[in-house]
């Protein structure tokens, strides 16, 4: 029989008097690899950072060849990038970015993997591998979501561990990286590493052999992951049904907002960092009530796109660029331009403000602000209570924000989205973190609101399946160019 290489016995976390993890127990035998399953808050990602030292926990831990959980061959790969500036402070905020002149206060990816203790003549070859070595001397906040996950992998294997726990490594990455990564697994697996896994898609890695469900903080069922694929699981997700578009709450009532032809006009835009243009010659009219999908790979030039349309690119300011019919730069604040935008993206999850309770978070959209800095109308406060409702997050009202999952997150952050009801809603890859079922409701209510005629949407995804049938027209970007086609 395979020697044991992981044995977990009766492991539990406790965090801020809540039980989160309880009575985990099972073994990983040599040339194992395991998937950690289940609907979103299930206890996923911190069963990962319990298993890598990052939280304390009860219980015992044993890794196989007398290794513990604060080993360096132990490494850990988050969802959520973190990094620090020179100064070595992770004050970042959101729009730093795509500021030219601020974003040169990150450092580079080599000297980031040179800090980490990475052998420099390996750091080349490494970037490479992953499709990034191009990106060498760029500052690391100009990275786009799926350029980062591409480092973090480049990163950890740059490390040499004997295990590496994933999670949710696939969020993010285009069709291109997520074969990469699925061949990476197999060849990782072949040299003799053990891998750990949190997924949140119906199917695993073919790496795979084995899949734990997990639900509610415990490990429920252990299978292969052909008896996985062979069956349906659901949720445990308390969420409610998807609202009829003919009954939703007056807080989320048709959009009457109709005062503008487009939303969105370019002729000729482009974006630029010193030598290298990251938009070229954009041409595009996106019109009131028209539904779209942005695509492309990772560093096409999507999330600069949505930089520009949402005021967050200070060199919109002079470009041929239109928004709501008002040309940019014409006197208006990025104020009157936000307060019609709905924006959701994977990076809302770091400039969230620390310390924010579930309903700060939530309410904190009625002002485009990452704090709560004024106390909402009445009104104001009953949409508030409205939208947590719909997304089944009121159990979060009064818990801090960072103690929650990344799915229990990313509800509030859609739900902060939408309480103000915004004309333009701008969904970059609003389902990672989601569980399956979850992104179908998404989808789901996404249609609902877009039954709105005079709602406009921006939607922007990697997995086909994700996007909302409402969408009717595709922006296809490819090394900073944009292609228009008609969805069949």
């Amino acid at each position: 029989m395979p020697e044991t290489v992981l044995k977990v016995e009766g492991l539990g976390v406790t965090l801020s008097g809540r039980r989160l993890l309880e009575d985990v127990s099972f073994e990983m035998r040599e040339g194992e690899c395991l998937a950690l399953a289940g609907p979103t808050g299930s206890g996923k990602t911190l069963l990962l950072r319990a298993l890598s030292g990052l939280v304390a926990h009860g219980g015992t831990v044993s890794y196989g060849y007398g290794y513990t959980k604060h080993d360096r061959r132990i490494a850990y790969v988050p969802r959520q990038h973190r990094f620090r500036n020179r100064s070595n402070l992770s004050s970042f905020y959101h729009q730093q970015r795509f500021n030219s002149f601020d974003s040169t206060d990150a450092p580079t990816a080599t000297e980031e993997l040179l800090h980490a203790g990475a052998a420099r003549d390996r750091i080349d070859s490494t970037l490479a591998a992953f499709g990034i070595g191009h990106l060498r001397d760029e500052p690391l906040i100009r990275f786009s979501n799926g350029e980062h996950r591409r480092f973090q992998l480049a990163r950890a294997m740059l490390k040499d561990p004997e295990w590496i726990l994933f999670d949710n490594p696939m969020a993010g990455l285009d069709r291109q990286a997520r074969d990469l990564f699925d061949g990476l697994l197999r060849d990782l697996m072949a040299s003799g590493r053990h891998l750990i896994v949190a997924t949140g898609t119906a199917e695993p890695s073919n790496a795979v052999t084995h899949v734990a469900w997990m639900e509610q903080g415990r490990l429920t069922e252990w299978m292969t992951r052909d008896a996985y694929m062979g069956r349906k699981h659901g949720t445990a997700s308390a969420m409610a049904a998807v609202p009829d578009p003919d009954s939703l709450p007056p807080c989320i009532s048709p959009h009457t907002e109709g005062s503008f032809e487009h939303a969105i006009r370019m002729e000729g835009l482009g974006i630029r960092y010193g030598d290298r243009w990251i938009l070229d010659d954009i041409r595009w009219e996106v019109r009131r009530g028209e539904r779209w999908s942005i695509e492309g790979p990772n560093g096409s030039g999507k999330s600069t796109l949505l930089s520009v349309v949402c005021g967050d690119n200070p060199q919109s300011h002079s470009q041929p660029l239109w928004l709501f019919d008002r040309r940019r730069g014409s006197g208006e604040s990025i104020w009157d331009i936000k307060r019609r935008i709905g924006f959701l993206s994977p990076e809302m999850h770091q400039h969230v403000e620390k310390g924010l309770t579930g309903y700060e978070v939530v309410a904190s959209g009625l002002f485009d602000t990452a704090g709560l800095y004024r106390k909402p109308g009445e009104s104001q406060q009953a949409a508030v209570e409205a939208w947590m409702a719909v997304m089944g997050s009121l159990a979060f009202r009064d818990r801090a924000f960072d103690t929650l999952s990344d799915g229990e997150q990313r509800l509030l952050l859609i739900a902060r989205t939408l309480v103000k009801n915004p004309p333009l809603l701008v969904f970059d890859e609003p389902c990672q973190g989601l569980d399956v079922s979850m992104v179908a409701w998404f989808r789901a209510l996404t249609d609902a609101l877009c039954r709105d005629r005079n709602r406009t949407l921006l939607y922007v995804s990697h997995y086909p399946g994700e996007v909302p049938s409402c969408v009717e027209r595709t922006a296809k970007m490819d090394r900073g160019r944009l292609r228009v086609e008609t969805r069949l």
